[in-house]
């Protein structure tokens, strides 16, 4: 048998099952590899009429200038992720090295400063399309759901940027990196 009838055979079979421990072994080993890799803290918001609703994400990309155009993505589990597969507008906020405790809030932790999912406690301006922007963000994205697409245990959500703010400070965003929070310089 060539190496072409064994690939063949490889792909008619379909992928092979790896044995859980090696899977177990292989998740643990991504994990720690990403924990090297810098990202940018945001929180990802949307008002529903009632409340505003925010999840810390650390998945985020810029996917194009032309239109404006971003890409985060959400946990299915979370409540942020029905919602923006619904095509609700929504936020990116690019945190600030001082906003550490909101990014621990929208992540679920409580802290002596915020409670978890504590939106209502901070202060938020008005996209002109309506959305919450997150006050004292580095930058924000105003954003109308332009495609969804589920992957493993996520959705990645593509944005259209409808409107962005940046701080008068021009100050540097806040990143994670090694399981800490640093300031990006």
């Amino acid at each position: 048998m060539n190496s072409i009838t064994a690939y063949q055979n490889t792909v008619s079979e379909g992928p092979k099952k790896l044995a859980p421990q090696v899977d177990d072994q292989r998740r643990a080993a991504f994990v720690s590899a990403m924990a090297a890799a810098p990202t940018a803290v945001t929180v990802v918001a949307f008002d529903d009429g009632e409340k505003i609703w925010g999840q810390t994400v650390s998945a985020f990309a810029s996917v194009s200038a032309d239109p404006p155009t971003l890409l985060v993505c959400i946990n299915q589990r979370s409540p942020l992720h029905d919602r923006l597969r619904e095509g609700a507008e929504f936020s990116v906020n690019l945190l600030a090295p001082a906003q550490t405790a909101i990014a621990n809030c929208f992540a679920g932790r409580s802290s002596d400063v915020l409670p978890a999912y504590g939106a209502a406690l901070l202060e938020w301006d008005l996209s002109l399309t309506g959305v919450p922007l997150l006050r004292g963000a580095t930058s924000a994205f105003a954003c109308r759901v332009a495609s969804t697409r589920a992957q493993a245990t996520h959705g990645i959500v593509i944005g259209e940027v409808l409107e962005t703010s940046r701080t008068e400070d021009q100050s540097h965003g806040l990143a994670y990196c090694q399981r800490d929070y640093r300031e990006l310089r």
